[in-house]
């Protein structure tokens, strides 16, 4: 169950700029090369009714200095509660309490052993918490009094809590990160047609930043993460205007462009008008293309990473677009070298759970990583699979003869219904030698190369695959941490897809959790 923690009343001093279709690293660089900058932009910051307001011209940018709070009179008459940088205790009896810090990433940062507190109310001075944790920002003081325990929201500047959060209800200790990371964001509301609402985790050091993200009128919500050699443009889940927003790819996570050295990968599927609702790109991934979740004729279905689907009789068909009676909940929050997305359904006949999908990108090397997290959180078990398609498309280059892909295992093509091309066959279109496979015809139209390839060994090893394109030598490498239980492969004028398939099998409560990293490599293969 997600800890859900009342609005913080901290608030940075955001100096946030509102270029149009511009997203901007934590330095405030533009790092959108079709940002159009605009002028008269202002920014709203809403906490609990209390809001502030930033206006300036040009570009914005995320302020490191200084840090102002906001003051609630909220939480006054709660048991637990901060009143600027003091932490307030009201206790009816004699109560046992113990304190707890919380990072952005789940870990118990300091603890303080629990003491016996009088009848009254006690204040802490909040400098006197924590003064060896000197350089963090956010974080969830968790407040332990007797039998219930108190979340509340603060922020340190060199050991010392600067602000607070009012107390919340009780509930329980974050156990993940992606619980930290949930509970912690804020609303920021960009005030200027065209934008979105964004989110951003306040505080001086935090690595947490706002989002802006063009809707209108010349593309789909996006966001971008970059370190300094690698971008990453991603699209974000919209039910109304987002670039995948159909009842086959999981609607998060998908990066429709990576950027190294000059060079690109992925790119849209087709060539002119784009259709959200069959076609994706990129990491665009599903759950269940065979057989999805529940699905039972003319019944409703769970499609997961979509929502509550309406079954419309006879058997289930990935490439049609069925009615979304519950698209669930999305959550978004991010950091320079990061972008989460959890999605929330509570559905219908115990079909409910929580799934968090987290891209990073490295530090400094030309890298990205998706990991995956997924919990049943109801009553029925989840029995389905996944894979992600990896779209990919190397400097905009159409699959001509130059695409090849270097696999993990030597892929054996099994023949009848698990092999199938067009127009010729695929010893007339490609080659394949040991490990590796080389699409060596011109595909055009609705041409195409499929396949689900048999000798795969059962290794973490074996799920690797590099695909490469031959007359500029930038390739992609995709290496996985779990063991494949099949491996189909794709082929079309604009995509080859080496795509490994995970069994998922979750009873109530279970979770299971995977990793996907990708190694950009700009001149080639070394």
């Amino acid at each position: 169950m997600k800890t859900k923690v009342m609005a913080a009343c901290i608030v940075s001093c955001l100096f946030l700029a509102g270029a149009f279709g511009q997203t901007i690293d934590i330095s405030g660089k533009v790092v959108d090369e079709t940002a159009v900058p605009v002028t008269g932009a202002s920014v709203a910051l809403t906490k609990g009714g209390i809001s502030g307001l930033s206006s300036a011209a040009g570009a914005y940018h995320l302020s490191s200095t200084p840090v102002r709070a906001f003051q609630s009179s909220q939480g006054e008459s709660a048991p637990v509660f901060m009143r600027g940088s003091d932490l307030c205790m009201q206790c009816g009896s004699q109560t046992r309490v113990g304190v707890q810090l919380f990072g952005l990433d789940g870990r118990v940062l300091a603890s303080k052993p629990a003491v016996l507190l009088g009848p009254g109310t006690h204040v802490v001075a909040g400098g006197l918490f924590f003064r060896e944790i000197r350089s963090f920002a956010c974080g969830i003081l968790v407040v332990t009094a007797g039998d219930h325990r108190y979340n509340l929201r603060v922020t340190l500047v060199g050991g010392g809590i600067l602000a607070g959060a009012s107390g919340s209800a009780a509930g329980l200790t974050p156990r993940l990160s992606k619980t930290a990371a949930d509970t912690i964001a804020d609303t920021l509301r960009i005030v200027k047609a065209g934008y979105d609402t964004v989110k951003v985790c306040l505080g001086r050091l935090v690595d947490t930043m706002p989002d802006v993200y063009l809707t209108t009128p010349a593309g789909y919500p996006r966001m971008i993460i970059n370190n300094a050699t690698t971008i990453l443009t991603l699209y974000k889940p919209d039910a109304k205007n987002g670039y995948s927003r159909g009842t086959r790819f999981d609607w998060s996570g998908i990066i429709g462009k990576a950027q190294n050295k000059g060079h690109t990968w992925y790119g849209d599927y087709t060539l002119g008008s784009h259709d959200p609702l069959s076609e994706g790109t990129g990491t665009a991934g599903e759950f269940g293309i065979d057989s999805a979740t529940g699905y039972s004729g003319t019944q409703p279905f769970l499609k997961i990473g979509v929502g509550k689907l309406q079954g419309t009789g006879g058997s289930y068909d990935f490439r049609a677009n069925y009615q979304i009676l519950d698209p669930g909940v999305w959550n978004i929050v991010r950091g320079k070298y990061w972008v989460q997305f959890t999605h929330v359904l509570t559905a219908f006949s115990g079909y409910n759970y929580n799934y968090v999908k987290r891209i990073t990108v490295a530090d400094t090397a030309p890298s990205y990583s998706i990991d995956f997290d997924l919990t049943n959180t109801g009553t029925k078990n989840i029995v389905t699979d996944h894979y992600t398609h990896n779209f990919t498309l190397i400097d905009d280059k159409p699959v001509a003869g130059n695409y090849q892909v270097t696999f993990g295992f030597a892929p054996i093509l099994p023949g009848g219904s698990n092999q199938t091309s067009s127009p010729g066959s695929w010893g007339s279109m490609s080659t394949i030698s040991g490990k590796v496979i080389s699409v060596t015809s011109t595909l055009s139209g609705s041409d195409y190369l499929w396949a689900s390839f048999g000798g795969i060994p059962a290794t973490v090893a074996a799920n690797t695959a590099i695909v490469s394109e031959t007359t500029g030598k930038a390739a992609l490498k995709l290496e996985c941490n779990w063991v494949p239980c099949k491996y189909n492969f794709w082929a079309s004028p604009r995509s080859i897809c080496p795509e490994p398939y995970i069994s998922v099998k979750l009873n109530p409560g279970a979770e299971i959790t995977w990793k996907d990293t990708y190694t950009l490599y700009p001149d080639g293969v070394q």
